[in-house]
């Protein structure tokens, strides 16, 4: 796998779904985000077995496509440090994904993790309603 992206792309999705992540699993692939690159579209997975979010975003370069699972707290760590105007690149070399961006380039993350390690219970959810208002639930 190997994409190029906009920081600032990158960060906000990565927010938002690094939510539902929890420093203390039971099972220590869900502290992991999936990160899937298909087309000119790059894709943030994470959940807790209750709850999936999934974020999308366009890129500007994909070299090649892929799937892998890396710690999703260490990721958005990284990808807040860097300038906002940064342009990151992302390789996945191996088992091992490389952040890298102007003059930074992270060391080889050796936890990163093959998508088929991630637990086969994923969730399709639906919107409805209810007397409180809108919520998510199974369908």
């Amino acid at each position: 796998m190997k994409v190029t992206v906009q920081r600032a792309i990158l960060v906000k999705p990565l927010q938002m779904i690094s939510g539902v992540v929890e420093k203390r699993q039971t099972l220590p692939i869900l502290s992991n985000v999936l990160v899937s690159v298909q087309d000119q579209t790059l894709s943030l997975t994470a959940t807790d077995l209750e709850i999936e979010l999934i974020g999308t975003m366009p890129v500007e370069e994909v070299s090649q496509a892929g799937s892998t699972t890396v710690s999703a707290r260490k990721l958005l760590d990284i990808c807040r440090a860097l300038p906002d105007d940064a342009i990151v690149k992302v390789s996945l070399e191996g088992e091992q994904l490389i952040l890298r961006s102007g003059t930074f380039a992270s060391s080889p993350w050796r936890g990163a993790q093959p998508r088929s390690r991630l637990p086969s219970a994923w969730v399709r959810w639906r919107p409805s309603t209810s007397p409180r208002g809108k919520m998510w639930c199974p369908p």
